[in-house]
């Protein structure tokens, strides 16, 4: 779903578990992103 021509804002909220804290917590080294 897209809104480019739309007003608004969108929140997503989802549960932090610990698999996904790890995954969120782990060093990244892309060319846009280093960590």
């Amino acid at each position: 779903m897209t809104s480019i021509e739309m007003q608004g804002c969108s929140i997503t909220l989802l549960e932090l578990d610990d698999e996904l804290k790890k995954g969120l917590d782990a060093k990244a080294n892309t060319i846009a992103f280093r960590c």
